[in-house]
């Protein structure tokens, strides 16, 4: 990715369905509301 000194950098990048998987792989109770969210709005 090109960084803010316009030097490119490394990074790591993990794309949509991804992201979803490791927020619904969080057992905290904390997270709850945010996975039903998430479900009401990509359903």
């Amino acid at each position: 990715m090109l960084a803010e000194d316009g030097k490119m950098r490394m990074t790591d990048i993990a794309d949509t369905e991804n992201v979803l998987r490791l927020i619904q792989s969080i057992p905290s109770p904390k997270a709850e509301p945010f996975k039903l969210w998430l479900a009401k709005v990509g359903g």
